[in-house]
């Protein structure tokens, strides 16, 4: 190391030939680092290999969910999107990652500090003059490090992707929270639909009941006859209660998702509404579009690239660093004659390792590892990303020919309760037939419902996994959403 010291005015020509000195390091340094590195290539296909009636190609919309042309639904969204205690986390999580970019950002720039003080002395009467004498000191210090080989630049570029990376996973946070809404209404409309086919077949078994309770007085049916009609009539009774608790179940977690007190949604939701018309339409875009799109894999491929920053600091450190610091003194005995004179020192530092045991190198190897395992993640993450779509389109085509058969297979069986029951009231077939036509349509209707309330979760299970509800600009970290 070497030291330049100046006094008075040579303290400005100092200064002036350090900046110089450090402008010139602080070009060759920033030439050095390379551009921050590109995501593992992972090879997406042309097309999907499953195929659904009714798609078209074009892009996701944001607010997929409107298609469903719900405004509760779209309320509820809404709601979720300001309150969710999972969004806000992700949030805040991104506020940090953009604070530790903003400190990574500032260790490549020059640190400068200053300081002021004043000291009052007064010497004894009786040894010396007696006098009081005050003394004034003004410093200024300053180091910098010149990023000779891209250390600090790689830094930057990791905690950059780590910003990325967190902004990814606040989007796919937000993409969760907006197709769980959904799922959790869907489902809500879902058993509220049963509920009503339920009650309907209830009031049907229990007029059978009575009737076959004035058949048994009669004399014209047995009291075997009424034991199955009360018990068919109570089992649909049970299927009720069953339906309500868990309709229930789903207000309490559609309050969970958007951030409500438990029964705060009872007065809107509790009230029952059939279930939204599934679209026929689905915009299904190619492949490569749905990677791109899908926040997931755009976090992984960020954090790869943080970790691939992170091995470029590892290897830098290996290499020699360079600090230039300086510094300014002054004294005076008065505080308006501190710029009288002055003193003043310019060092440059080279420090290089020489032996550590390896450490470095381990260290470095140790990151290389870890580089390679995100790399693995995300390219898990690409085929789940394609795997997920192609399982989505197989059961959303597979839910819609459900709802299909079931819907011919439900009327046709109203058909043959209404038919048994007149014939059982004419005294042509026994009673045991027009419980078995009752309850199998009972038993239609409710699996129509429940199989239209899949259909929708299947059309939403793929919206999901298309990447719809984030369309990708990063949310102001600053504020709550």
């Amino acid at each position: 190391m070497r030291v330049f010291t100046y006094c008075g005015g040579q303290a400005r020509r100092g200064l002036a030939t350090g900046l110089l000195l450090g402008g010139s390091l602080w070009l060759g340094g920033c030439a050095s680092p390379g551009a921050p590195p590109s995501a593992p290539a992972v090879a997406a296909p042309v097309g999907w290999q499953q195929t659904l009636a009714g798609s078209q190609p074009g892009a996701v919309a944001e607010t997929w969910w409107a298609e469903l042309g719900d405004a509760r639904l779209q309320r509820l969204v809404a709601l979720a999107e300001r309150q969710a205690p999972d969004l806000r986390t992700a949030l805040a999580r991104l506020r940090q990652a953009r604070a530790q970019l903003a400190l990574a950002e500032a260790a490549r720039g020059a640190s400068v500090s200053g300081s002021l003080s004043a000291t009052r002395s007064r010497s004894s009467a009786s040894s010396s003059t007696g006098r009081t004498v005050n003394l004034f000191d003004a410093g200024f210090d300053a180091s910098w490090e010149a990023d000779l080989f891209g250390r600090l630049q790689a830094g930057v570029d990791a905690a950059s992707a780590d910003a990325a990376a967190s902004a990814a996973s606040h989007g796919d946070a937000l993409v969760t929270l907006r197709a769980e809404v959904a799922r959790q209404y869907v489902a809500l409309r879902g058993l509220q639909s049963q509920q009503a086919a339920a009650s309907a077949n209830l009031a049907l078994l229990a007029e059978t009941a009575q009737i076959a309770a004035w058949r048994a007085q009669a004399g014209l049916a047995s009291t075997l006859d009424v034991e199955q009609a009360d018990a068919s009539r109570d089992q649909t009774r049970a299927t009720l209660a069953t339906l309500e608790a868990s309709a229930v179940a789903a207000r309490r977690q559609l309050e969970l998702l958007t951030g409500q007190a438990p029964s705060a949604l009872d007065a809107e939701l509790a009230a029952p509404q059939p279930l939204p018309a599934l679209p026929a339409r689905v915009a299904l875009p190619i492949p490569a579009d749905t990677l791109r799109q899908r926040a997931d894999v755009r976090m992984a491929a960020a954090q790869w690239q943080a970790e691939a920053a992170r091995s470029a600091v590892a290897q830098a450190n290996l290499r020699p660093k360079l600090t230039l610091s300086g510094s300014i003194g002054l004294q005076a005995l008065t505080l308006g004659a501190l710029g009288d004179g002055a003193a003043g020192s310019l060092a440059a530092g080279l420090t290089a390792p020489i032996f550590d045991a390896g450490r470095l190198r381990a260290t470095l190897q140790a990151q290389l590892a870890v580089q390679d395992v995100y790399a693995i993640a995300y390219e898990k993450a690409v085929l789940n990303a394609l795997a997920e779509v192609e399982g989505g389109l197989a059961t959303l085509a597979g839910r819609r020919a459900q709802v299909q058969a079931l819907e011919a297979a439900a009327a046709s069986a109203r058909r043959a309760a209404t038919l048994s029951r007149a014939r059982y009231d004419s005294g042509l077939i026994d009673f045991r037939t027009v419980l078995d036509a009752q309850r199998t349509a009972l038993t239609l209707d409710d699996s129509l419902a429940s199989a239209r309330a899949d259909a929708l979760a299947a059309w939403i299970a793929l919206y999901k996994s298309l990447g719809g509800g984030w369309s990708g600009p990063l949310p102001d970290a600053g504020k709550n959403p």
